[in-house]
């Protein structure tokens, strides 16, 4: 089976959660696949500061499976492993605060929450079994899902949300830990497994989650009412691989506005509160979009970092200079858009006009999303570096 120029860090897992590579599926052509384009020369126009760096647990899961993005909340930075530790920082000085172990081997990354959820930490590990910390790094409770889960959870107000592996959302008691709602959507026969993520909208009071299938799903994390749930794109193509349409990632939501991208579809804008399509743009995504208040910005399958304009979906502007570098890890922050290649090296682009702005080495490859917070970027790699970024 030769899948043409399909990103290798994408996982798929059957409804019966049988699984396989994308990668290793083209991997009879791999030599024959173009070279990732040269790094060019240009001249810096800002300049990236380490604030900080620190060593913590490596993250060499199975690729495409989970995602181990840090987190931060409560003055901390928290970062983990695939073998269970969690370890917390001063976000200020990068000073080691605490170091807990949890009893198997983690599938994804801490989620953190605000407000209620301010100074608590949730993860979920191999044995189905959801772990709440407090800011000491005490597990305050521990409880079984009664199924399996391949990304982090969302800490939301009072509940702890979790995406099953049969595509069920649980709601969890913040202070407990008892089950309070499930939501049951049905597993298409092949999906991205690992690749989707759930988050709160800026307010707290919906939760997104990106589905199997192409669909976005608005959830209010204190009754599990499901607000709306709309399509980002239809499944086409002659065979399963060619017609998936998973959301990729965590929905991003600004101004009113939560945008999502579709596996090699799709990029669609929604209002945030009654999930009225505002516009959709059909784009071979390969990750997923992040916004600011005036654009939204993808990277298809080809490399081509592509930006549209936040209030109509029209095209702003493409970057043709990371072809086939395997970019992942978009933010846009003071302005810029950062992404980090499958090297493990940072590029900042002018988020106005696309142009190279910055670069910058990391020991390897990304282990996760990284985390846009006040004090700047937050990113952790596969080989163990937790770094504070900023401009």
């Amino acid at each position: 089976m030769t899948l043409r120029r399909t990103p290798a860090h994408l996982l798929l897992a059957t409804a019966a959660m049988a699984s396989l590579v994308l990668g290793g599926c083209a991997s009879s052509s791999s030599k024959s696949r173009a070279t990732p384009t040269p790094l060019a020369q240009f001249t810096p126009t800002i300049q990236i500061k380490t604030v900080w760096s620190q060593s913590v647990p490596t993250a060499e899961g199975m690729v495409g499976q989970g995602t181990f993005s840090p987190g931060a909340s409560s003055g901390l930075a928290v970062a983990s492993g695939t073998k269970g530790e969690v370890m917390a920082f001063a976000l200020d000085s990068g000073k080691k605060v605490w170091q807990t172990q949890l009893r198997a081997p983690l599938e994804a990354g801490v989620a953190t929450g605000t407000q209620a959820g301010d100074g608590r930490y949730a993860a979920i590990n191999r044995d189905g079994e959801l772990y709440l910390m407090n800011e000491s790094g005490r597990i305050v409770w521990r409880t079984s899902l009664q199924g399996v889960a391949f990304e982090a959870p969302a800490v939301v107000d009072k509940r702890v949300v979790v995406r099953l592996g049969d595509n069920r959302l649980v709601g969890y008691d913040l202070v407990g830990g008892q089950r309070q709602w499930t939501v049951q959507r049905s597993l298409p026969p092949l999906t991205l497994r690992g690749e989707t993520a759930l988050v709160a909208s800026s307010d707290n009071q919906l939760v997104y989650a990106g589905m199997p299938g192409g669909r976005l799903l608005a959830v209010e994390p204190m009754s599990g009412r499901v607000r709306f749930d709309v399509s980002v794109a239809l499944p086409r193509g002659g065979n399963e691989v060619e017609r998936i349409v998973d959301v990729l990632g965590a929905p991003a939501e600004r101004n009113g506005r939560v945008c999502v991208s579709a596996y090699q579809a799709a990029v669609s804008c929604f209002d945030a509160q009654s999930g009225r399509t505002l516009w959709s743009q059909s784009v071979p995504a390969a990750t997923e979009v992040v916004i600011d208040d005036r654009r939204a910005v993808v990277v298809d399958t080809e490399g081509r970092v592509r930006a549209y304009r936040l209030q109509d979906g029209e095209p702003a502007w493409q970057n043709e200079q990371l072809l086939r570098r395997d970019v992942r890890g978009l933010i846009l922050y003071e302005g810029h858009l950062w992404a980090v290649d499958a090297g493990g090296v940072v590029h900042v682009l002018n988020a106005e006009t696309g142009a190279m702005a910055a670069r910058t080495n990391l020991d390897s490859r990304i282990s996760g999303a990284p985390r846009r917070i006040p004090e700047g970027l937050l990113i952790q790699t596969v080989r163990g570096q937790l770094v504070l970024l900023r401009i």
